[in-house]
């Protein structure tokens, strides 16, 4: 009885899940209806400047919308299934648009996109494309596109700005790399920019191959019947950014004025205005904070890392992975230019993911910044102690007066808030996560410690970290290097120039000399 029971159970299940499948209408792959576009080594990436007439719009999740249509097909009948990222779907993303309005020209794109926020139309879907394999989110937590070259398209589809038509268009080809999953490629795209009273549009609507960034479906135990070759290869992407007005107060057609780079350009009194670094090799990107100089105390204006510097801006360099030939990869490391492997973990478990860099010598910051100078045309280097303290002044805080416990837990990350029940210790914290001070830089009174330079036969670090107490925090947290101390338990000897094991607390910030002085130059050499 209880088998015949089962019996017409699973039966009818059957039914109904075949009566739903044959109800689903055929698809088709959408794919096809747009170009396909192949993949080639990633180029360098020039910085782009802003001519007199160009507008730079900032890029979210609120004016740019990126949005996928992929398949499957299960006995022969395609289904489609459709995601992206978009400020409906509280996604987030970041990058800037530069065009010139009136003669409606596209001069650079860059995006950035966080894979974790990632939505689909179901929600197992979404939860799934996070967890089965298609992306390393661990490692490669965000992807991005730099283009290398804007071109017009050799038939212009737009309608040239012909008297009447509205609103005119053009249409280009654009090439960039684009990185997802650590892999980076270069791509070209078709683009359409529409220029309209309010502002500009950039659409493109294109096709790729999902194996070429190695987004497979590797883990099907959520669904046992599907499996990668039920996956079409091709998906389709489409990428609208509404270019409609600018942030107040943001003067973009004065900026871009100061920002033109000629040959008879002069410094300025002060640096312009705060400026988004990428790094040509990486295409990570940063944000570089305005400081303004006080001649009085003999300091030049300059520029300094909104955040410290994080393991996607420091892997890069440290793992030599800019460098493809492993003979080249041993020769750098003979010549003390790269660092030698490490005999841990670097992260402490802690996670990479927008965090700080940890552990790292001075020689080390120091060399990454000389790598950092070279892969952008910039000059960047390790803040001064001067410099430090003067910034951590300028933000608002004494030097002289430890912080509040109110206070620090409003900006710092420190023993009293940086326990992670997940790892049972206390831990760093992703940058960015307190509030900034009053200059807009972030975790100058915690999270990690930070380099400084100009202090003598010492090696000194500022500013407390995620293991520091109160009376350690922000202007008075200073700690000299103590070599007993801080690798005590390095397992060679000599101990290692490079990395220490005991203080796990280390790290660094930049900052960088009046970048509009400087003619950029990208460079994929190590």
């Amino acid at each position: 009885m209880k088998f015949k029971r089962l019996l017409f159970v699973v039966t009818s299940l059957l039914i109904m899940g075949l009566s739903v499948f044959f109800l689903i209408p055929k698809g088709q792959d959408l794919s096809q209806n747009v170009v396909h576009v192949g993949v080639n080594k990633a180029r360098s990436a020039a910085i782009i400047r802003p001519a007199a007439t160009d507008k730079e719009f900032p890029l979210d999740a609120q004016n740019t919308t990126i949005s996928f249509t992929a398949a499957k097909s299960i006995a022969g009948k395609i289904i489609n299934v459709s995601g992206g990222w978009s400020g409906k779907f509280g996604s987030r993303l970041k990058g800037t648009a530069i065009v010139d309005p009136k003669a409606r020209v596209l001069r650079q794109v860059r995006v950035e996109i966080d894979i974790p926020s990632l939505w689909s139309e179901h929600e197992v879907l979404t939860k799934n494309l996070k967890a089965c394999g298609f992306f390393n989110i661990k490692e490669h937590p965000s992807a991005t596109f730099i283009s290398t070259s804007v071109k017009a398209a050799p038939s212009d589809a737009g309608n040239g700005g012909r008297a009447g038509a509205a609103p005119p268009s053009q249409s280009y080809l654009m090439e960039g790399n684009f990185q997802l999953n650590g892999i980076e490629k270069s791509i070209q795209i078709p683009v359409q920019l529409t220029e309209g009273a309010a502002g500009a549009k950039i659409e493109c609507r294109f096709a790729i191959d999902r194996r070429d960034f190695e987004v497979i479906f590797r883990d099907n135990s959520a669904f046992p019947l599907l499996n990668d070759s039920n996956i079409l290869p091709n998906v389709a992407l489409k990428i609208v950014i509404e270019c409609q007005g600018l942030p107040q107060g943001d003067a973009v057609g004065n900026t871009a004025k100061t920002r033109a780079v000629t040959a008879s350009t002069q410094e300025p009194a002060q640096p312009a205005k705060n400026f988004t670094q990428v790094i040509p090799f990486s295409q990570v990107a940063f944000d570089m904070v305005v400081i303004p100089g006080d001649e009085s105390k003999g300091i030049k204006p300059f520029y300094m890392g909104k955040t410290e510097v994080t393991w996607d801006e420091f892997l890069p360099w440290a793992l030599c992975k800019d460098i493809a030939d492993e003979s080249t990869q041993a020769e750098q490391r003979k010549l003390e230019q790269r660092p030698s492997a490490p005999y841990i973990a670097l992260d402490r478990g802690f996670g990479m993911d927008r965090r700080p860099a940890l552990s790292m010598s001075r020689l080390s910051a120091e060399l990454y910044c000389a790598w950092l100078s070279k892969q952008t045309g910039r000059k960047y280097r390790l803040p001064t102690e001067k410099e430090w303290v003067y910034v951590y002044e300028l933000g608002g805080n004494s030097l002289k007066e430890p912080l509040s416990a109110e206070e620090a837990n409003r900006i710092a990350v420190w023993e009293a808030n940086s326990f992670s029940q997940s790892a049972s210790r206390n831990t760093t914290l992703p940058v960015g996560s307190k509030e900034p001070n009053k200059l807009g830089i972030y975790d100058m009174a915690g999270n990690a410690a930070e380099w400084v330079t100009d202090t003598g036969k010492d090696r000194v670090i500022r500013g407390g970290h995620f293991l520091a107490k109160l009376d350690q925090l922000g202007g008075p947290g200073r700690e000299v290097q103590d070599d007993e101390v801080w690798n005590m338990n390095y397992p060679g000897d000599p101990r290692s120039i490079w990395w220490f094991v005991d203080a796990m607390w280390v790290g660094f910030r930049v900052v960088c000399e009046q970048p509009e002085t400087q003619t950029p130059q990208a460079s994929r050499e190590p």
